[in-house]
């Protein structure tokens, strides 16, 4: 295979997915370009991210994370609302307290609040985790 093929490729599958009405939205053609993107060009990956909406969030996120591609991975998770899956390369990946903080309050969720409480007990604030444990609703 020609070098440049993946490369065409990708200049094809993107030329349909977004201007042609016909295909736009289309999950096979989406998941295409995503997932050549990420083989060929990673430079392009979140760009593709932000503009698509009807690919497998789980899976290319998953993708993003076995690429190393962190940040791509948690958009992926926080546009499909996989809230756990974000905490969890906010917290093993980026490692960043903060940024689950700042996530946690944007989606107000118990198993967000909890993974960022654990996570802040282990790392020695004790004082922040017990506020987020009492926050949690009881079951």
């Amino acid at each position: 295979m020609a070098p440049d093929i993946p490369h065409e490729l990708i200049e094809l599958l993107k030329k349909i997915v977004f201007q042609n009405p016909t295909f736009s939205g289309s999950f096979d053609l989406e998941t295409l370009l995503l997932a050549t993107t990420f083989k060929v060009d990673v430079s392009r990956v979140m760009d593709y991210i932000n503009r698509l909406d009807n690919f497998d969030g789980s899976d290319f996120g998953e993708i993003a994370v076995k690429a190393q591609l962190y940040e791509e991975a948690f958009v992926v998770f926080k546009k499909f609302n996989l809230n756990v899956q974000a905490v969890n390369v906010l917290l093993y990946n980026i490692q960043s307290i903060k940024r689950v903080v700042e996530f946690a309050f944007f989606v107000e969720e118990d198993a967000v609040w909890s993974l960022l409480a654990n996570a802040q007990h282990e790392a020695g604030m004790a004082d922040d985790a017990i506020e987020l444990f009492m926050r949690l609703k009881p079951a």
